[in-house]
């Protein structure tokens, strides 16, 4: 149908248009003895295009997932699409491929100080900017963060604080966390790469370094074992009574450290106070001394009990061999 001019008459008016093409209005000024003025206009009217809508919102991207696979609404036929970052909204340039299609894939991003944002704009167009239909959303790209990575595993001895040690992160924020352990001691500050945890007991702690950066990205963790050996000790009586021309057998009853016990058997000279000497060949954990009569009555042994790890020798107390006679 012919366009639809409302005032025909009046050097302002509207016109109803109800079919997409080119237009032809001229507007002509008579008065009488005088030439016509003529003027032209052309008015293009454009198929307003589909809604155009991307999916999925805003979303968290982390630059491990290069190509990122993005989409939108389908054009319909006559109907052409692109895809740009807005430049003024955007910390970097995006680049997709193919850039023409509803379904694309974002191959490549600049990410800054360990995330970047970028305004992503989906257009569909009929031929004319003035119909476009458009679609924004924003990406918040994060930067992988650094690899955690702790000090090496190490065992003390009868520790009441531990200390704590991993990389300090480029990228992301770093914190600690207890994986295992005896008791749950208090961390000083559990985002610090070198902390302690207090209140520690005898036993094996094992502690988890996180660091992350942003939702999208995986996080990178590494643990740090401490093993924290009880002191060394003796758990035998250090008393016993034996009857005349006894060998009685001597036990370490080591306990603590980390088992791999050696010993010193030693004997003093006068009593528990007195000057204390090896005893040759005496190293086993247990001791069986010679005939002992009742004439000197009392003898005095000790046990040096030693490991292979972190924990001090200790020296056990003084162990009084009582001889009595034999009963009749």
């Amino acid at each position: 149908p012919d366009p639809l001019i409302l005032d025909p008459n009046e050097p302002s008016t509207q016109v109803i248009i109800t079919v997409t093409g080119t237009y032809t209005f001229e507007y002509r000024i008579s008065a009488p003895g005088c030439p016509d003025e003529l003027a032209v206009l052309n008015i293009e009217l454009f198929e307003e295009p589909g809604i155009a809508a991307i999916s999925g919102g805003n979303q968290d991207v982390c630059e491990t997932d290069l190509p990122y696979a993005i989409s939108g609404s389908a054009p319909q036929p006559g109907e052409t699409v692109s895809w740009r970052s807005i430049p003024a909204l955007s910390d970097g340039t995006a680049t997709f491929s193919p850039s023409n299609s509803e379904n694309t894939e974002i191959t490549n991003f600049s990410v800054v100080s360990g995330s970047s944002t970028y305004a992503i704009e989906y257009t569909i167009s009929t031929g004319t900017t003035l119909c476009d239909s458009r679609d924004t959303v924003f990406l918040t790209v994060w930067e992988e963060p650094t690899v955690a990575s702790t000090d090496a595993d190490y065992e003390t001895c009868a520790a009441t604080t531990l200390n704590l040690d991993a990389n300090v992160p480029v990228v992301g924020t770093g914190g600690w966390a207890r994986i295992s352990g005896p008791n749950s001691p208090n961390i000083a500050d559990p985002s610090s790469p070198n902390t302690t945890i207090s209140t520690t007991v005898p036993g094996i702690y094992v502690y988890r370094w996180t660091i992350s950066n942003g939702p999208a990205c995986a996080v990178s963790s590494d643990e740090q074992t401490i093993v924290n050996f009880e002191s060394l000790g003796r758990s035998g009586d250090n008393a016993l009574t034996i009857c005349d021309g006894a060998e009685p057998t001597l036990s370490a009853d080591a306990t603590g450290g980390n088992g791999n016990y050696s010993y010193q058997w030693q004997v003093a000279d006068t009593n528990c106070s007195g000057a204390w000497s090896d005893i040759g060949g005496a190293t086993s954990a247990a001791y069986t001394t010679p005939v002992l009569d009742v004439v000197t009555g009392s003898y005095f042994y000790r046990v040096i009990i030693s490991d292979d790890g972190p924990c001090a020798a200790f020296t056990s107390n003084c162990i009084e061999v009582t001889v009595v006679e034999d009963p009749t």
